[in-house]
């Protein structure tokens, strides 16, 4: 089988029939591909669509579980997928029309490990917004390590190379940025496929849900914690490329722990907490790096608190003044 597409499913209702029509149509033969869609214990009417489908169409694969989140349900699709190369599509986006055979062609005729795809933005009225920036040069090929990363899920996956690599249930946002960066350190083939494929909705969400979110701020420990053991097993002799590479990623969740655990309300308990992980971890390093936007993060809490409380007291001075101005004006 050339293709496993992994569809995860939780209350969509609204969309997730226009997701598998955008697949089920494609030019490619039923025999070639599967359709794994797992239903996370959808409260909606999600399973009884699916089951509809799966009626009709032998090459749909359905999975339903209690709610166990995104990553699980992922997990259970890479479990028994068959294809050689394999596709997240999430269940309120779709792809363009004859899309996928032109990539998997691509993909094969090169034997790449990674082909990330092109990406377009579409509103809940399906307008076009834009078209996201591409991640590499089309037509190159390099190893993992020095091709540039996107976490959406517009990108091809050689089952061969995700090999035991999954996702990891504790990390409330970002479970595909700890899983792409493992599998991409590994690959030897990766590159970059300009044909218009992945339609990704743009819905309304917002970062503030994870604002004082304990289990957010646990999941990014967690994330910065996988991705260092994973380093350490998998290359115990790392040169810089590599721990350059890893503490991208890793400062990218400890830059979310601060800004949405820490930062609100200059929180001593989660600062003592980051630092003291970090410590423990033998990444005090990052501690360093990430001083650069968060001053004095690698110094003492007083320090830091004194800092940026000093911050905020001048920002809400310049606030009251502009709005005291632009009174006296109107």
């Amino acid at each position: 089988m050339k293709l496993s597409i992994i569809i995860p499913v939780f209350n969509v209702e609204k969309y997730i029939a226009k997701c598998i029509d955008s697949i089920i149509t494609q030019q490619i033969q039923p025999n070639d591909y599967e359709i794994i869609i797992v239903n996370d214990g959808s409260p909606d009417n999600s399973k009884n669509i699916i089951e509809e489908y799966k009626k009709k169409y032998p090459q749909i694969v359905f999975i339903n579980q209690e709610n166990q989140g995104v990553s699980v349900a992922r997990n259970k699709g890479l479990d028994v997928a068959k294809g050689k190369y394999i596709l997240f599509i999430d269940p309120d986006d779709a792809v363009h029309e004859n899309s996928i055979h032109k990539i998997l062609e691509v993909a094969t005729t090169n034997d790449l490990d990674i082909l990330y795809l092109s990406l377009e933005l579409y509103d809940e009225a399906n307008n076009y917004l834009y078209l996201y920036k591409k991640c590499g040069e089309e037509g190159t090929i390099s190893n993992g390590i020095i091709h540039p990363r996107r976490t959406f899920p517009a990108t091809l996956y050689k089952k061969e190379t995700i090999g035991k690599i999954r996702f990891f249930k504790g990390i409330t946002r970002g479970q595909d940025s700890v899983f792409n960066a493992m599998v991409q350190s590994v690959a030897l083939k990766c590159s970059y496929c300009s044909i218009p494929y992945y339609k990704y909705l743009q819905r309304e969400t917002s970062s503030r849900q994870f604002v004082g979110n304990d289990k957010a701020f646990k999941g990014c420990l967690i994330a910065i914690k996988e991705l260092e053991n994973y380093k350490n097993e998998n290359f115990p002799e790392a040169n810089n490329y590599v721990i350059d590479y890893f503490d991208k990623v890793k400062l990218i969740f400890l830059q979310r722990a601060i800004e949405w655990n820490i930062m609100p309300n200059l929180d001593k308990n989660r600062f003592i907490k980051v630092k003291l992980f970090l410590k423990e971890n033998n990444l005090n390093s990052l501690a360093t790096t990430i001083s650069s936007k968060f001053k004095f993060f690698n110094t003492t809490y007083f320090q830091f608190y004194c800092y940026h409380y000093s911050l905020k007291i001048f920002y809400s001075i310049l606030a009251f003044l502009s709005k005291t101005k632009r009174k006296l004006f109107n």
